[in-house]
């Protein structure tokens, strides 16, 4: 063996070397930033086109919904112009309560349900006690009036009852309603 090959690497050559491996290096953390800068702007452009498509779609939803309810505004239209004079008056709510049929319609056709309260047992979840009222006639916590309807699209609440609620009478109150036999 000779010197010339066992020599050791001087620093110049070991600066050099270390060198290109920092360049290489630099350039590799450069390419990686790059593409997570662009993967970031993917992102933010997959979020955008999403909201946009999310948006659009609720609004042809809910123009499709509302398109339905035209007719009803039709029909009430021509209800308002109507004379409602005393002899044309019956045949005036009449029409009133066609139109009010064909609201009740659409909605169920929507999925909307009356939520049915008269005679039930007082349920928070769907009812919204407008009073308590001391009565003979029905049990305690029993609805005894529907002051407003209320409605649900499945098994979701839209607007409870408004109702009147049975309070049992104490059986010596005479001020408590009696029974009517």
């Amino acid at each position: 063996m000779t010197e010339s090959n066992s020599k050791p690497e001087g620093p110049p050559a070991a600066e050099a070397r270390e060198a290109e491996e920092l360049e290489a290096l630099k350039a590799q953390a450069t390419e990686y930033l790059d593409g997570w800068r662009r993967s970031q702007a993917e992102l933010q452009n997959f979020r955008k086109r999403v909201e946009r498509e999310q948006s659009e779609a609720l609004a042809r939803t809910t123009g499709r919904v509302l398109a339905r309810w035209f007719p009803v505004l039709d029909d009430f239209e021509l209800a308002l112009r109507e004379p409602r004079d005393p002899q044309a008056i019956e045949g005036w709510a009449a029409g009133v309560e066609l139109i009010y049929q064909k609201c009740l319609a659409l909605l169920r056709e929507e999925g909307v349900e009356l939520i049915e309260a008269r005679g039930q047992a007082f349920d928070p979840a769907e009812h919204e006690a407008l009073s308590h009222e001391i009565s003979r006639d029905h049990p305690e916590d029993e609805v005894i009036d529907v002051v407003r309807p209320g409605y649900r699209l499945g098994e979701t609440v839209l607007r409870p009852a408004l109702v009147r609620v049975a309070r049992a009478a104490p059986p010596d109150d005479p001020a408590a309603p009696e029974a009517n036999d």
